[in-house]
């Protein structure tokens, strides 16, 4: 969220090319609201305005749709997309830690 497109793909690609065996990698990103702004959809105008502050503006995202796509320009295969939902339902709800 930090770094623009272009120093992500370069950071993919370098992966690729370093690992040329393959590899797997597990990242998360921004998903731009419907007015396209970056930022924390359950945040309140407080956590805008304080990032706002601190200078720490959120530079770069992609709607779920797009990572397949990006993905593969860079040589990857998506095997999944996963939301905080099915974490917390999958890794968090069975220890007994969903709230």
């Amino acid at each position: 969220m930090y770094l623009d497109e272009q120093v992500i793909k370069n950071l993919f690609n370098t992966m690729k090319d370093t690992f040329r065996e393959g590899c797997f990698v597990t990242f998360t990103f921004m998903v731009p609201d419907d007015s396209g702004k970056i930022r924390f959809h359950n945040s309140s105008r407080l956590v805008d305005w304080w990032l706002q502050y601190r200078n720490e503006p959120f530079t770069w995202g992609m709607k779920v749709n797009e990572v397949n796509e990006f993905l593969s320009s860079c040589g990857f295969i998506s095997t999944g997309i996963v939301n905080d939902k099915e974490l917390r339902k999958t890794y968090l709800e069975p220890e007994g830690l969903d709230s």
